[in-house]
């Protein structure tokens, strides 16, 4: 009788442990797709990044990014927006932060047989995500937090990039 209920204990130890290492793992693999700062971006159209420059330099501003012609730079406060205004910047914008940042991912590929490779390319294009490399099991996709989030909350699974991104490497021997 003492060994049978051992062996229950041990089993009933085992479940606690699998289960524990799983939410363990599954925490740590999730990704996050919050901005990674909380203070309000504003946006700018400028010539290029010597006008990008100057602005940095006389007025203070921190940049976030510069993309084509758009300048997004943090605002803390409104005097630097009268101060853009009296330098001659007349279209300031209030930017969404999950439209500013971007971010690569993992795309667990879908194990089940309704949701197509196809399917599921047509989706991210209409995301306006970029596959960068198809694996086997994933594909690495980039893409803007809130594209990110759209695809993830239509039940696909986003995981972080646990390896760094390199080109692959093909050797050609020549006879």
């Amino acid at each position: 009788m003492k060994q049978a209920h051992y062996a229950v204990i041990i089993i009933i130890t085992a479940c606690f442990f699998l289960a524990f290492a799983e939410s363990c793992f599954l925490r740590r693999s999730q990704v996050s797709l919050g901005p990674p700062d909380k203070r309000p971006v504003f946006s700018v159209m400028v010539e290029d990044g010597t006008e990008a420059a100057i602005l940095q330099q006389s007025l203070n501003l921190e940049i976030v990014k510069m993309e084509g012609n758009r300048l997004y730079y943090y605002d803390g406060n409104a005097a630097l927006t009268e101060k853009l205004k009296q330098v001659g910047y007349e279209q300031i914008n209030s930017e969404e932060e999950l439209r500013v940042y971007k971010k690569y991912v993992k795309l667990r590929l879908p194990k089940s047989a309704d949701t197509t490779y196809k399917d599921l390319a047509d989706m991210l294009s209409r995301q306006q995500i970029q596959v960068i490399t198809r694996e086997k099991d994933h594909w690495v996709i980039y893409g803007t937090l809130g594209a990110l989030n759209n695809i993830k909350h239509s039940g696909n699974i986003l995981q972080n990039l646990n390896y760094e991104l390199k080109p692959r490497e093909i050797d050609n021997i020549i006879y």
